[in-house]
């Protein structure tokens, strides 16, 4: 069943230019988002400025409902949180850490301990981007991982304490590791070394929102940032061998405070779509 946008408006205004806060218009054009909203089964629809409830989550709480299908977890010491920025006036979430090998992140995509719903397969199309940036760039502690995952969030264990990904996760998603600004696209099915789809899709700017976009067209994924395609402009097959093809995955943002320093992820939307 569809789950029903709380903020955007209907129309879910796209943007026209990177610059714009909206979602990205190359990455959008092709959803159904009005079919999928009045029919709830033909897909699943998401789109949060996170305006519509309190995202926040204390020290220490594993996995936790947050509001409207999101879940949040934070790791077990006094270094990590979930907050809302008071100085951001359209909604936003902060993942927050100040303790060495501090796990945290959010994700959506199932119910508390069950099975991830999304598939990148064949038939089925996904549609996801984020508004997100990192406090700090250059010498940062976090490795941050935006994309899909098939954890379900009841293991901390996504990103390995070292920064890497965890080797038995399937995942495919952008990641930025700890001490760089390079945003690179990768996958894995969980057992088998990480593809790299594209090692230098793009830069973070200390302190500066970037919109992070993924789209598979059920044969291809194809990466976005600040609404530009990426290379393989021409997507990058899911049939390749070890990309997690029809692997049920949920989206996840998530962080690994490697150093210990204080750091932070904020993110301002989150739009998700997926066909039945």
């Amino acid at each position: 069943m569809a789950i029903r946008s709380r903020n955007f408006s209907d129309s879910c205004h796209l943007g026209s230019a990177i610059s714009d806060r909206g979602p990205s218009k190359p990455l959008w054009d092709s959803c159904p988002w009005f079919e999928i909203q009045n029919n709830p089964f033909k897909g699943y629809y998401y789109c949060s400025d996170f305006l519509d409830g309190n995202y926040t989550l204390a020290v220490n709480q594993g996995v936790t409902h947050l509001e409207s299908g999101m879940f949040g977890i934070t790791d077990g010491t006094a270094g990590s949180a979930i907050a809302m920025l008071t100085d951001e006036t359209t909604g936003v979430v902060a993942l927050k850490s100040t303790t060495t090998t501090e796990d945290i992140g959010l994700f959506l995509g199932s119910g508390l301990g069950s099975a991830p719903m999304f598939e990148m397969t064949s038939g089925k199309r996904f549609w996801a981007e984020a508004r997100l940036k990192k406090l700090t760039t250059a010498g940062s502690d976090i490795s941050l991982f935006f994309g899909l995952c098939n954890g379900n969030g009841t293991n901390a264990s996504v990103i390995a304490t070292n920064g890497t990904m965890v080797t038995t996760v399937g995942y495919a998603g952008f990641r930025c590791p700890q001490a760089s600004a390079t945003l690179s696209l990768s996958a894995q099915t969980g057992s088998a070394t990480a593809l790299t789809i594209n090692s230098a899709a793009g830069t973070m700017t200390a302190d500066t929102y970037k919109k992070l976009g993924l789209y598979c067209d059920g044969a291809k994924l194809y990466g976005f940032v600040d609404g530009a395609k990426i290379a393989p402009v021409d997507g990058y097959s899911i049939a390749t061998t070890d990309f997690p093809d029809a692997v049920a995955m949920g989206m996840h943002i998530r962080f690994m405070d490697v150093g210990g320093d204080t750091e932070e992820v904020a993110i301002d939307w989150l739009r998700v779509a997926y066909e039945y």
